[in-house]
């Protein structure tokens, strides 16, 4: 469920990146637990991040574009 959610709001920001919005969807689950996930989807929505979170989604969106985005 949450990753059909993640792929969905990734397809509603950039939906030329399907490629990419599907890597990242499967990423998202080993990357985050399923608490951290909720606020990256919510951030995608256009919610700010808490500043209490700024590291840690930093770190999650360099670790997914290392996997989806290797020669990035």
């Amino acid at each position: 469920d949450q990753q059909a959610r993640f792929l969905k709001q990734c397809l509603t920001v950039a939906p030329e990146a399907r490629e990419l919005c599907t890597c990242k969807s499967e990423a998202i689950m080993k990357l985050v637990d399923s608490d951290f996930a909720e606020i990256i989807i919510a951030s995608m929505k256009g919610k700010p991040l808490d500043a209490k979170y700024y590291v840690p989604y930093n770190d999650y969106i360099a670790r997914s574009n290392k996997v989806c985005k290797p020669n990035y």
